[in-house]
């Protein structure tokens, strides 16, 4: 593959960021690049919005797999709540009968029909009072630290900006903080998908 060497500029004291950057990913300045220009377009194609179709028609086939074995099945969605200032929001809550390793995660709720987007726009604004914008599908899986043997619990992971950061909890969620994308992890005490970590770790170098 051919390459072809191209200069850019920064800012007067940006220099002195991006050594620091490259010193904490252990990148050479080529990789790091590389490295930005792909995340930066994984943002893009998350922020288009969810390809509810698609998504749909998956979720109802599996629906019917499991209506057949016999298991509850819950969709739950998540949203990863990014304000103005490139944090993320995440919410600590009552223990879990569910998972009971739970204790700070993302903001969300269940679903009890298809239209994902108008549902977890809604469960975020009844439960933590923003008004945020749901974009693309991050991730979906299975959550593997359900407690119940009975129940299957599917976990749907939307992107989602805020212009506010005032939050106002109506009881569901016991407190909350903003904090920059890859400190979540200071905070969860249960799994998260790959794809979840590789976007917040998209967000954090880009900002």
């Amino acid at each position: 593959m051919g390459r072809k060497v191209i200069t850019f500029s920064l800012p007067e004291g940006e220099e002195a960021k991006l050594q620091t950057l490259l010193r904490q990913t252990h990148l050479s300045r080529s990789q790091f690049l590389r490295q930005l220009l792909d995340s930066y377009q994984g943002i893009a194609r998350a922020t288009k919005g969810p390809i509810e179709g698609d998504l749909s028609q998956i979720l109802r086939t599996f629906w019917d797999v499991k209506s057949q074995a016999g298991a509850k099945v819950t969709i739950i969605g998540l949203g990863i709540v990014r304000n103005n200032l490139g944090e993320v929001l995440i919410v600590s809550r009552p223990s879990d009968a569910t998972v009971e390793q739970l204790s700070w995660s993302f903001p969300g709720g269940s679903f009890n029909s298809l239209e994902f987007s108008d549902q977890l726009q809604l469960h975020l604004e009844e439960r933590t009072g923003l008004s945020t914008k749901i974009g693309g599908l991050v991730s979906a899986r299975i959550i593997p630290d359900a407690s119940l043997k009975t129940e299957q619990i599917i976990a749907l992971y939307f992107d989602c900006g805020s212009a506010e950061s005032k939050v106002t909890l109506n009881g569901h969620y016991t407190d909350y903080k903003w904090v920059k994308p890859l400190d979540v992890f200071r905070h969860f005490t249960t799994s998260t998908s790959d794809e979840v970590t590789k976007y917040l770790s998209s967000l954090h170098y880009l900002d």
